[in-house]
């Protein structure tokens, strides 16, 4: 889910004018802090919510807030990790970031073959069930 600027997701979704008041004033009252935007059977509606649900479903695909998301730094495997993925062997990405060599090198080969997050370079963990 992409996170958006009030005015990218007012203007860049495709609202109708009627439905950009709405937003507009929702995103206006003080309770609300967040909108979702959802696309389901190909039609576009929103949310309007205090706090961010945990289990939003999979048709939410952006959303804009009053708030700053703090952004959450990546640790130095991480940062190693990208380097790697950028062409940078594991020993030199290892010492640029100022890890072992063997900690990039255990990271590289447990994410291998698994889904990984796009925004953190983590494995994504799927339970079943």
């Amino acid at each position: 889910m992409k996170q958006l600027t009030l005015h990218q997701f007012l203007v860049a979704l495709g609202w109708t004018e009627s439905m950009k008041d709405k937003l507009t004033k929702y995103a206006d009252r003080d309770e609300v802090n967040f909108l979702v935007a959802f696309r389901i059977d190909d039609k576009l509606t929103a949310s309007a919510f205090t706090e961010l649900p945990d289990d939003l479903p999979d048709h939410a695909f952006a959303y804009w807030t009053k708030r700053q998301v703090p952004k959450v730094p990546k640790s130095k495997t991480m940062q190693a990790l990208e380097l790697v993925d950028q062409g940078m062997t594991r020993y030199a990405a290892a010492k640029q970031v100022g890890i072992s060599e063997s900690a990039v090198h255990r990271a590289f080969y447990r994410r291998k073959d698994r889904p990984v997050c796009p925004a953190c370079n983590q494995i994504i963990r799927q339970f079943d069930a």
